[in-house]
């Protein structure tokens, strides 16, 4: 009884391991490691209107609201999000504030790739923020590179207007 309780166990650790170690792609360091970048990017999105006053930098139906609801992003996707290839994900990330207006703070801004079925990130691949020119609430964040395809989210650390909040942005990331 021992002894078969023992194979079963040898052959599911060794199942698990091999599993586990191939599950999530290629390895990260066969992927491209940039320089931070805190120079300032010409904006070559979809939107590249500058913050008017008076007027909403976006629409509701684009947003994705901060957990206390105090703030908002909309995300636009340059290239990706996909796993294919090693292939880098690229977005524009456009902060407003409750009303959709432009922010008058924003600090403290971070971003992190999370795969929560897994329960894994991108180990140590930090995307690269850069500011966009002439727009003080709009990034190009480069760099993000997902591990493999299927649900994974972009965990948003900001401090808009002095209130400092968290964002889960759902993101479906092709083969």
């Amino acid at each position: 009884m021992e002894k078969k309780m023992l194979s079963k166990f040898v052959y599911w650790t060794f199942f698990l391991t091999i599993t586990t170690a191939t599950a999530c792609g290629p390895k990260h360091e066969t992927r491209k490691r940039k320089a931070p970048s805190t120079d300032a990017v010409a904006d070559d999105s979809n939107h590249p209107d500058l913050p008017v006053t008076g007027t909403p930098l976006f629409a509701a139906a684009d947003a994705h609201g901060s957990q206390n609801g105090k703030w908002q992003v909309r995300l636009e996707w340059k290239q990706g999000p996909t796993a294919k290839d090693d292939g880098e994900s690229i977005t524009y990330i456009t902060f407003a504030d409750a009303t959709f207006f432009a922010p008058k703070t924003l600090s403290d801004f971070t971003i992190k790739p999370w795969m929560k079925i897994h329960g894994h990130g991108t180990g140590n691949l930090v995307p690269t923020i850069s500011p966009v020119k002439d727009n003080p609430s709009k990034f190009l964040v480069s760099g993000i590179y997902f591990l493999m395809s299927g649900r994974w989210e972009l965990q948003i650390h900001a401090t808009v207007n002095g209130i400092p909040d968290y964002l889960e942005v759902n993101v479906e990331v092709d083969p």
